[in-house]
């Protein structure tokens, strides 16, 4: 397994799994990629993006994003995973990874949102600290889905800089 930052070399790949993810009951951030919207996230000076390799293939994406001026103290975090690569430790690896970058957007505090009946990445984001403060109801609705509720987790990094 290879951990690297996103770049437009991984565009092609990156779609795919984001096609692959579409069929996961559970919703994900990484659904509907496009060359265009993974250009915007490598330019943007707050949002940090890896994929993990396996077999040449992104078996894996994670992203951290930085909130804005009053929340620059506070990244959001999402990872996802191709079906065939599950249970082998990619989603730890890439939660870990970002975690130690997360000072580099000079951020001290991580949220991760995740469906409630997400139980497999609840167990991970619980068995690494992260605690679960609240439940966002209908935080997510469309037509084809309904209304999905998201558990909302946090964890305590580091230092608090200004940006």
């Amino acid at each position: 397994m290879t951990l690297q930052l996103l770049d437009t070399s991984h565009f092609a790949e990156a779609i795919s799994l984001s096609e692959a993810l579409k069929t996961d009951p559970s919703p994900c951030s990484f659904w509907s990629l496009t060359e265009e919207r993974l250009l915007e996230w490598i330019k943007d000076p707050c949002r940090i993006t890896v994929v993990t390799l396996e077999e040449n293939r992104i078996a894996g994406v994670g992203a951290i994003q930085r909130g804005g001026r009053h929340q620059a103290h506070l990244a959001e975090i999402s990872v996802a995973v191709h079906p065939e690569f599950r249970r082998a430790g990619l989603a730890r690896n890439l939660v870990v990874d970002l975690e130690e970058r997360v000072e580099l957007l000079g951020a001290e505090i991580i949220k991760a949102l995740i469906w409630v009946e997400n139980r497999p990445s609840r167990k991970l984001f619980e068995s690494l600290g992260y605690e679960h403060k609240a439940t966002l109801m209908a935080e997510f609705k469309s037509e084809s889905i309904g209304e999905i509720d998201d558990a909302v987790y946090y964890i305590r990094i580091g230092k608090v800089t200004d940006p």
